[in-house]
């Protein structure tokens, strides 16, 4: 069984994380949420990730550009994209680099295009490992519908009409979908 990992938040603003990370999950995807760089850092080298969406000033400690860093010191196919995001002014993001950074996005984000974006390069980051061969190993992860809270089956396929069926696929408690219910994912592991 093919599997493509979780998105990585890291952003430090505890205000605003939970509505990125709801968006996220609302269109299928699970998510992993840290706050420092520090953190983001020793996960991005530990774990597989489908993107990371990045924060570029943290607080305290080391800023954005230190995890963009850490991305470009591994492995091609072990590299995830990152989506920037930033309330900054253009000046602070000038000479990232975009090999590794796809997208700066400026706060105010609308989070539904956000969320969009987000799945957007997850898929192409997966189309990019598979062509690469890479082989990406399943972690344990549970799925909740957005509905009635009970445990749905988790979206574990590749194929963006499989993505699509899965979306469309009723929970057997109250009939919603994750793509009218939207959802939660978790690590049970």
């Amino acid at each position: 069984m093919s599997y493509v990992p979780p998105v990585l938040v890291v952003d430090d603003d505890l205000s605003l994380a939970p509505a990125l990370t709801l968006s996220i999950e609302t269109v299928g995807l699970p998510v992993e949420h840290c706050t420092t760089a520090e953190v983001a850092i020793e996960l991005v080298k530990s774990r597989q990730y489908g993107c990371v969406v990045l924060d570029l000033i943290l607080e305290p400690g080391t800023s954005g550009i230190y995890v963009v860093n850490a991305v470009r010191g591994l492995a091609p196919q072990n590299r995830p994209p990152v989506v920037m995001m930033t309330g900054a002014n253009i000046e602070n993001v000038r000479g990232i680099d975009r090999d590794i950074v796809k997208a700066i996005l400026f706060k105010p984000l609308d989070l539904e295009l956000f969320a969009q974006y987000v799945l957007a390069t997850y898929r192409r980051s997966l189309d990019l490992r598979s062509a690469a061969g890479a082989a990406l190993l399943p972690p344990p992860v549970r799925t909740f519908c957005g509905g009635c809270g009970s445990e749905i089956p988790a979206w574990t396929g590749s194929d963006e009409n499989l993505f699509d069926g899965w979306l469309d696929a009723p929970c057997t408690n109250c009939g919603i979908t994750p793509r009218d219910g939207g959802g939660r994912s978790e690590w049970s592991g």
